[in-house]
């Protein structure tokens, strides 16, 4: 028995010595950054702080010896010198150290994101892309032929009824170009890779890369990466369409055109500017979440959440998921329709004249309607009405709409602010409602009245041969619509 207890009391001592007698332990701090950190060690007893040591400022390697009791926990905590950036947290229990062997701590930088807020849904980021007017011709393959873009000095015709449109080069070789360099763009967005369905959304190729490169339930960091954006646009003695067109190869490239066809339903383009970009990449990463067990290795490196302070390990690097080079957008053209009408189908001016009249006629019709409407409004206003006779309307100016533009009366309050309705007032503001509606589409119509009118007048010198020469000249360019990019096809 007294064998026994001796034993015992030896081993309770043994415990006992080694809670007050800590061992020492080797580490290497080994530093995978490019910039110096400083490290400090911090040692927990029952999850509480028992000190908080400085170590060393580490630039590449540095040997350290530190003393630890069986019931502590050591973690290596600290910051880069320059941008004070949190280390990752390197934690280790007394039992899974070996004092005979050297312990390599590797330091890894946390480098701060703001992610939470700001996490797409793949069909969230096809929107955004769609809405984008530089990404946009990337999301939807089935429009854009990127190798089918014209170019400066080249001509488009656009059919509007069968929303066809082709160009063609007169092969000018154009000396006098000028490019002027915007910027360069890089745009990130955080995406979540939820499900399958939604990387394959719109069939766009860099979605599908997302799924195939990163699989499903990641969080993707999508970049859109725009290389040299700039403008080019004819300068000097290119800027003379209207010389172009009067060469015998565009007379055999509009008769093929119009040889069973007349020109009634076409536009004419003449390309003067468009923004251009030599690349535009889409790229990823994925990110895991920074737990127990995974590892910042070579080529990756820790994040930070600043929003919610989760940590992250993602690639250094950007996966390429598409690339389309050369890509074109924003043309400026000059409108040269009215020598369609010239050139190319001079017999059919006066049908094209005709439809032209009918409509300007159509669009007094209405303006008349909307005018009669108004005199009958504001006789229920006034009892009477200042206004001359309906067909006079055309005289009506922007400026006499704005001066006789009607405001709605404020009903009164009674004395402790509520308001009082008056069945007068209600009805005068309905009728200034219905009065100020009739206005302002009287006043759309009278610019569509206007726009027509020019519109005769130059198929009227068109048919007598009085096109000027200035109508088309660079300095009268206009932006081309994106549909009829979309509908591009080359004709040689």
């Amino acid at each position: 028995m007294k064998n026994n207890c001796a034993i015992l009391l030896m081993m309770l001592l043994c415990i006992a010595a080694t809670d007050v007698f800590a061992t020492e332990f080797n580490f290497k701090l080994k530093n995978q950054e490019g910039e110096r950190v400083e490290v400090y060690a911090e040692v927990y007893k029952d999850n509480i702080l028992q000190r908080r040591d400085f170590l060393a400022e580490v630039a590449n390697e540095m040997p350290i010896r530190i003393s630890l009791k069986s019931n502590e926990k050591l973690v290596f905590t600290g910051s880069s010198i320059d941008d004070k950036k949190e280390i990752v947290k390197r934690e280790y229990n007394y039992g899974s150290l070996n004092k005979n062997q050297e312990r390599t701590v590797d330091l890894r930088l946390l480098h701060p994101e703001k992610i939470s807020g700001d996490i797409l849904k793949f069909p969230e980021l096809l929107v955004k892309l769609q809405n984008d007017r530089l990404y946009k011709l990337l999301t939807d393959t089935t429009k854009y032929k990127l190798d089918e873009f014209p170019d400066l000095g080249s001509f488009i015709l656009y059919n509007t009824e069968s929303q066809e449109a082709s160009t063609y080069s007169l092969g000018i070789t154009l000396a006098n170009t000028e490019e002027i360099n915007i910027v360069d763009i890089d745009d990130k967005n955080w995406v979540r890779s939820d499900l399958d369905i939604a990387l394959g959304v719109g069939g766009i190729p860099a979605f599908g890369e997302v799924k195939t490169k990163f699989g499903t339930d990641q969080l993707i960091e999508f970049h859109t990466v725009v290389s040299r954006f700039k403008q080019k646009k004819l300068t000097g003695a290119s800027l003379k369409p209207y010389d172009y067109i009067q060469q015998a190869n565009f007379y055999d490239f509009m008769k093929r055109i119009f040889s069973s066809e007349n020109g009634s339903h076409y536009k004419l383009f003449f390309v003067s500017s468009y923004l251009e970009a030599d690349s535009i990449i889409f790229t990823g990463r994925s990110l895991k979440k920074l737990e127990a067990g995974i590892q910042v290795g070579t080529g990756t490196e820790a994040v930070v959440d600043i929003s919610l302070n989760l940590q992250y390990v993602r690639d250094k690097g950007f996966s390429q998921l598409d690339k389309k080079t050369n890509v074109k957008f924003d043309y400026l053209v000059v409108d040269m329709t009215p020598f369609i009408a010239y050139k190319a189908n001079q017999a059919n001016q006066d049908f094209i004249l005709k439809k032209n009249r009918e409509q300007l006629a159509n669009i007094k019709t209405t303006t008349v309607n909307f005018y009669q409407n108004l005199i009958q409004v504001d006789t229920e206003i006034n009892g009477f009405t200042i206004f001359p006779e309906a067909e006079d309307v055309l005289t009506i100016t922007d400026a006499v709409v704005d001066e006789i533009n009607l405001k709605p009366k404020t009903y009164m309050l009674d004395s402790v602010g509520n308001i009082l309705v008056d069945p007068d007032i209600s009805r005068y503001n309905r009728l200034v409602s219905a009065y100020n509606r009739n206005l302002s589409k009287i006043q759309k119509r009278l610019d569509e009245y206007y726009a027509k009118e020019k519109e005769i007048i130059k198929l009227e010198e068109a048919s007598n041969g009085l096109i000027p020469e200035s109508d088309f000249m660079v300095t009268n360019s206009i932006k081309l619509d994106d549909t009829i990019v979309e509908n591009i096809t080359r004709l040689n």
